[in-house]
């Protein structure tokens, strides 16, 4: 609860053209469940995938909520990759090992709040390089080392190229990453999801 606290006298400044108040002015409360690189994600049970009334309204409500800008998937693609792979991703070949070092190097140097922003599709530059470097010492940094980062998924339909990726982490976080990349190899638009 905020109402009396330390943190609910903060000021809390929303927008230029709104007045500043207090933290308990605008919220009763704050539920805080962890740090962000202890966090999980539960999956649905295989039953709740059959129920098709139920995968019906959930994809209905799902599809009220935008994706972000770039985002290479919608929240309904989500539910739908999650009901198609039950028992998780499995890794495939890598042959093209140089997308993977761009992408392992870049979450190596967000990890660090550093970005090179030449591997970056310039269209995505001003998002995704201040994401990471605002981001990516929060989640990354905090998790340790990158261990692994194997490829699940490699599409090119659509006219796009989808890479798909799971990174595990010496804390033993482990995310699954959708990787959009340019023609020519650039990073065009990235999605973490904790596994």
């Amino acid at each position: 609860m905020l109402r009396g606290t330390v943190l609910g006298s903060a000021i809390w400044d929303p927008a230029p053209e709104r007045r500043p108040v207090r933290i308990e002015e605008q919220f009763d409360a704050i539920l805080y469940l962890g740090p962000p690189s202890s966090m999980t994600a539960a999956k649905l049970a295989p039953a709740l995938c059959s129920d098709r009334a139920y995968i019906e309204m959930r994809l209905g409500r799902l599809g009220l909520i935008p994706p972000p800008p770039g985002a290479t998937s919608t929240p309904t693609d989500q539910l739908k990759d999650d009901c198609a792979h039950p028992g998780g991703y499995k890794e495939i070949p890598d042959r093209e090992p140089a997308l993977t070092d761009r992408l392992r190097k870049t979450l190596e140097e967000a990890a660090h709040g550093k970005v090179n922003p030449d591997s970056i599709a310039p269209e995505s530059r001003d998002r995704l390089v201040a994401f990471l470097e605002r981001d990516g010492p929060r989640y990354l940094g905090s998790a340790g080392k990158l261990e692994s980062l194997v490829l699940l998924e490699d599409d090119r339909s659509g006219g796009r190229r989808v890479r798909r990726y799971r990174s595990v982490f010496a804390s033993g976080l482990k995310i699954i990453w959708t990787i959009g990349f340019s023609s020519e190899g650039a990073i065009v638009a990235l999605e973490p999801r904790p596994e």
